[in-house]
């Protein structure tokens, strides 16, 4: 995969990727949560 541009907002690539594969919107704000925690990474 070759990225040709920067993400300027993950949380709207992620809610969209969710929604294109199903994915309950619970567990994407949970992802979310997890991503802005500092321990879940950010």
């Amino acid at each position: 995969m070759v990225l040709d541009a920067p993400v300027i907002n993950w949380v709207n690539v992620l809610a969209h990727h969710a929604e294109l594969n199903r994915i309950p919107s619970a567990v994407g704000r949970y992802g979310q949560l997890m991503m802005s925690h500092k321990l879940g990474g950010g």
